[in-house]
């Protein structure tokens, strides 16, 4: 009788760091064919989106950026919650130079509420969608998913989505014991490195707003 049994952490490691170096983005419309990303390039950065076709003639006033909901998944401070809605907010503003972009804060209810009393027919909301380190001793993993949406303030319908996860890893297959200590280092330095999360979320908004579909 076969026993399929999982993969070691050895060789988990050993995938991770060869398939780590061929990763590139690949752009996926959801609306063009519904294929699988993952088939499509199962071990490079994705980017998902959709678009409502009939959002690229429009061309608003304003538009209000607000609200980030935290990930189910791992753990979401205000803080970080904090650190995303200003990366939204910049990139918005970066991206979108012919349109005025307005601060929302990081509550849903009062971002739809304000952008209908300002008049701005659009509203962006961010959703943390994962949030997960990985740590192997000598070798670290970490990754947070994000999902951004343009909703029209009237009626709440989405005209515009996109979602993307950035990782980051550090270290390397320990030959000896040399390289086992340096491995140990490098990825116990790079697993309490405050920078590395705020970088990842400013990767992952930038490449989600390389789909954004207004005039800019």
């Amino acid at each position: 009788m076969t026993v399929n049994r999982p993969p070691s952490p050895a060789c988990a490691l050993t995938l991770a760091l060869l398939f780590s170096a061929c990763s590139h983005t690949s752009y996926v419309d959801q609306d063009n064919g519904h294929f699988d990303s993952a088939a499509l390039n199962p071990f490079g950065r994705v980017v998902e989106y959709r678009t409502d076709l009939g959002l690229t003639v429009t061309r608003p006033a304003c538009i209000l950026a607000g609200s980030v909901e935290p990930a189910k998944e791992g753990v979401t401070d205000q803080h970080q919650i904090d650190v995303v809605h200003a990366a939204v907010l910049g990139r918005a503003k970066a991206t979108i130079t012919s349109i005025t972009v307005i601060d929302g804060g990081t509550d849903r209810g009062q971002a739809m509420m304000e952008a209908a009393i300002l008049g701005c027919p659009y509203v962006v909301l961010t959703d943390l969608t994962a949030q997960a380190d990985t740590n192997l001793l000598v070798w670290s993993r970490k990754r947070i998913g994000i999902r951004i949406r343009m909703v029209r303030t009237s009626d709440g319908e989405e005209l515009w989505c996109a979602s993307h996860v950035a990782s980051r890893s550090e270290g390397d297959i320990p030959l000896d014991p040399v390289t086992a200590v340096i491995s140990l280092f490098r990825s116990t330095d790079f697993n309490s490195d405050a920078d590395i999360a705020p970088s990842l979320i400013d990767d992952a908004i930038r490449r989600i707003f390389e789909t954004f579909p207004l005039p800019r």
